[in-house]
């Protein structure tokens, strides 16, 4: 990643069209969101505090649905992956090396985790089907499909394979049908959505990636990205409350759409869909202090590099930091400050940790795994006629852009 400076001027000229390389508020973003979801586990964590203003305690506990805003960032970026993709197939290789290396890695943590305590989840010891629960949780299928899941965090893995292979058949049929835009995508999206709210927010990074607000009226509301965060925040808690508060905190199943029931929070969703729309375009046209200089700062723009292992990291570090707390009997001596000194010693080795997992998964097992499916294309593509194969300039370019892209 480059260390220069850019300017709210330069980052709204570089990341206006979905044309550009890649959006720089769109990268201290992703940064921006996995923290606030890393804040809400201190928040829940069940360490001693002080007993906070409602406002307050449903603000952190809004946090959660950061998630929902790495969907719509997922949403906008994949499809620029879609375009550099040469096939269908080196697509859903490129998301497979982007995403399998960190998961199983903190997946068989997990695993060896539960091994040292000895306090297997009641549904996983001792049964039949134990190695299938591992292979489903390897292969990020909890979340979408009704498997035990290992580790807290990574059902989101799930939703966001479904979309990868939403996407993958569009580049299908693509072949057939020369759509400049994948409608597709939206139709099945939409029936997704329907039994899973909580992916609806994908649709949101398609279309800002599709340049679908056309109103000007409605395109102006994006000028206040920062303010539409907390409007989603707000709102989307309120659907949550209202159709939702018997799940527990890594439940990923809202009720199903047809199953919404109360006026208020259909209405209290929309707004939360509307909000992290405008805000996602808001951060893509880099406006205001907020989208063209605080999340394209080098401190977002680092957090946005190291994102995708600080999300999966950050539950296994503070879930040893509370061990040790409890251990040497801190929370007893600190009392309602436990959430407060279990965040500053936690953050810092969850950021460590997260960096030398980008340093050595992401980018050195990744560059290996595209590296040795590329030496693959070319051996079966020599034994054909007419080889479609990755080509060794694509394969570098994705792999020296990686830390900015999805």
């Amino acid at each position: 990643m480059s260390d220069r400076s850019v300017g709210s001027g330069g980052v709204a000229a570089k990341s206006a069209s979905h044309k550009a390389d890649f959006s720089l508020g769109v990268h201290g973003a992703r940064g921006l969101f996995c923290f606030a979801v890393l804040i809400y586990h201190v928040h829940n964590s069940g360490l001693p505090s002080w007993e906070l203003p409602p406002a307050l305690y449903h603000f952190l506990t809004s946090l959660k649905f950061g998630v929902e805003l790495f969907f719509a960032i997922s949403g906008f970026v994949v499809l620029g992956s879609m375009k550099r993709a040469g096939t269908p197939f080196e697509f859903i290789v490129d998301r497979a090396t982007r995403i399998f290396p960190v998961l199983w890695v903190v997946t068989i943590v997990v695993m060896a985790l539960y091994f040292l305590r000895g306090d297997w989840p009641i549904s996983i010891l001792n049964n039949s089907m134990t190695y299938i629960y591992m292979a489903a949780n390897l292969l990020a299928l909890p979340g979408i499909f009704s498997f035990p899941l290992f580790h807290p965090a990574a059902w989101t893995i799930s939703y966001e394979f479904c979309f990868y292979f939403v996407c993958f058949f569009y580049l299908l049929q693509k072949k057939y049908f020369k759509a400049d835009f994948p409608l597709p995508i939206f139709i099945v999206g939409l029936v997704i959505v329907s039994f899973y709210p909580r992916g609806a927010f994908f649709l949101s990074g398609l279309i800002v990636y599709g340049e679908l607000i056309k109103i000007r009226a409605v395109r102006k509301l994006s000028e206040a990205p920062a303010l539409l965060l907390l409007v989603f925040f707000a709102a989307w808690q309120f659907a949550a409350v209202s159709v939702a508060d018997d799940l527990s905190p890594t439940d990923s199943r809202f009720p199903t759409l047809p199953n919404w029931d109360d006026p208020l929070a259909i209405l209290a969703a929309v707004i939360a869909f509307a909000a992290a729309t405008l805000a996602l375009q808001g951060i893509v046209d880099g406006r205001g202090w907020f989208a063209g200089a605080f999340l394209t700062s080098r401190q977002m723009l680092w957090l946005g590099t190291v994102s995708y292992s600080l999300y999966l990291w950050h539950p296994i570090v503070l879930g040893i930091v509370k061990v040790l707390m409890k251990a040497a009997g801190i929370p007893d001596l600190v009392g309602e400050w436990s959430q407060v000194v279990f965040f500053c010693l936690a953050t810092p080795p969850s950021l460590v940790v997260a960096w030398l997992s980008q340093v050595f998964l992401e980018r050195r097992v990744t560059t290996a795994l595209r590296r040795f499916w590329n030496e693959k294309s070319k051996k079966i593509g020599a034994a054909h006629t007419n080889p479609t194969v990755v080509t060794s300039s694509s394969v570098s370019g994705v792999i020296q852009t990686q830390d900015h892209r999805e």
